[in-house]
């Protein structure tokens, strides 16, 4: 992977403009040597996480339509760029966005300056944002890889600050806090918000958000790392980290980052985990991508290498309860977890497979349901179940192990492609594997809120299921304490 020089390398100026955007993507992603517009893949070392970069990020800056296939057999920069003018595509308005000094890239698994250079690159290389502040930069489908669609983004920041502003947060530490996606609507309700990124460029696009709007004008952003909490100044009563976790590179270096932000913790304060890749579900989750549009005559042999491979090649840190029960207990002073599945309709990798905590001296808190069931299959459906508890008026009421309408079938494949014998065919498995009784977790926050409870769903101890607490007339969080 690229270093510094990378990202300033100068592109040779007799390339006409559309050629020079490819190549800046391309020598910002790879480092090549030389770089010119006839330089191959196989030239260049690119690996298949590269060329997934550069489409997207290329589909990003431009609005082009490339495939990853697409790239592979065009091979060089120059022919890219022929394809993309073939198709209407055209030089971006601005001219070539200037480079940011970065720390060096690595390879992403030995570092957190991996992602710093893959983030840097990404921002430097995104559209501008919205009058709104709304950027998404670095949010596409890396399997795809397109843009995640505007209203999908919209729905996971209004879930996500819905949930944040349930806790009534004054004082925010916001480690990881990027372009100011969730900082532009949640800092205008606190007393104080410190937003804190190790990408130079996400600070310099929040700084320019902040000072375009005088709500966010009180806003501090500081350019570091997230092991630089335990140096801040505070008290604060909510620590944030956002769809951040997954690019630290161990949960014993997570550990050291909240351990160390504790320094800045006030009493009673919280620490609010959002968007982490569930580590249960990570074989579902890449079995779906996969088996999605893949051959029907693959073999069940050829497709289990493909998603070990595919498993062993991801760069993000996966977590599961039980690692944040050991750093809750790492803590002290009675921290325990309350996790709860990610909010959204829309068929989104982070809505399905990921999930928030809260890390809160709160076990005190903990309390016993009234009334506690666990569904079965056979009887009643989890809706009439859990409609007729609520119409009794039930003070509170634990479902658990309900089939999860966003997960259990790509769970059941799974387990049906683990199962099957080497040489049946995904398309025989995928016949097989038929949708059963499950409910969506939207649909039990619908209910219970309708009638006045406060609803949390929770990832269940069963992969592929969830529990559901309700607590009258409390809210969200409240009904998580549930036992």
């Amino acid at each position: 992977m690229s270093g510094p020089a990378s990202l300033g390398r100068t592109v040779p100026q007799e390339e006409d403009d559309l050629v020079r955007a490819v190549l800046d993507v391309w020598s910002a992603v790879v480092d090549p040597g030389e770089v010119h517009a006839d330089l191959s893949m196989v030239q260049g070392g690119l690996t298949v996480d590269d060329a997934v970069e550069i489409v997207s990020l290329l589909n990003q800056w431009l609005g082009s339509n490339l495939t990853v296939e697409l790239l592979f057999v065009l091979r060089t920069p120059r022919r890219v760029a022929e394809v993309l003018r073939s198709r209407g595509v055209v030089p971006p308005p601005g001219g070539r966005p200037a480079p940011t000094t970065a720390a060096p890239r690595g390879t992403r698994t030995e570092s957190v300056q991996g992602w710093q250079g893959y983030w840097e690159t990404t921002y430097r290389f995104s559209g501008a944002s919205a009058e709104d502040g709304f950027n998404t930069a670095g949010w596409f489908n890396h399997d795809t890889p397109t843009s995640i669609p505007p209203q999908h983004m919209r729905e996971w920041v209004d879930t996500t600050v819905r949930r944040l502003g349930a806790l009534s947060p004054r004082r925010v530490l916001d480690i990881g806090c990027g372009a100011g996606l969730i900082m532009s609507r949640l800092a205008a309700r606190c007393d104080r918000y410190l937003g804190l990124d190790f990408s130079l460029e996400a600070i310099e696009r929040a700084r320019r958000l902040t000072s375009a709007d005088p709500a966010l004008a009180a806003v501090e952003l500081l350019h570091a790392d997230a092991r630089s909490a335990g140096r801040i100044t505070g008290p604060f009563d909510l620590v944030l980290l956002n769809s951040v976790i997954q690019y630290l590179p161990s949960v014993e270096h997570l550990h050291e980052v909240i351990d160390s932000a504790t320094r800045a913790l006030a009493p009673g304060g919280a620490f609010f985990l959002g968007d982490i890749v569930n580590r249960d579900l990570s074989q579902a989750c890449q079995v779906m991508k996969l088996a999605t549009g893949g051959p029907a005559e693959i073999t069940a042999g050829e497709f289990r290498r493909s998603v070990r491979a595919a498993m062993a090649r991801t760069t993000e840190l996966h977590l599961a309860h039980a690692d944040l029960d050991r750093i809750a207990s790492g803590l002290g002073s009675g921290f325990s977890v309350r996790t709860l599945v990610r909010r959204g309709r829309a068929p989104t990798v982070m809505n399905r497979f990921r999930f928030d905590a809260l890390l809160s001296a709160t076990g005190r808190d903990a309390r016993a349901a009234e009334r506690r069931l666990e569904w079965r299959p056979g009887g009643p459906s989890p809706l009439e179940t859990l409609t007729a508890c609520l119409d009794d008026r039930v003070e509170s009421l634990i479902l658990r192990s309900v089939p999860d309408a966003r997960t259990r079938h790509a769970v059941r494949l799974a387990e049906e492609i683990d199962a099957a014998a080497e040489r049946e065919t995904l398309g025989r498995i995928r016949r097989r594997v038929v949708w059963t009784e499950s409910m969506h977790p939207e649909d039990a926050w619908a209910l219970g809120e309708a009638r006045g409870y406060g609803v949390a769903v929770s990832p269940s101890a069963s992969i592929g299921h969830v529990d559901m607490a309700f607590a009258l007339g409390r809210g969200e969080w409240a009904a998580a304490t549930l036992r």
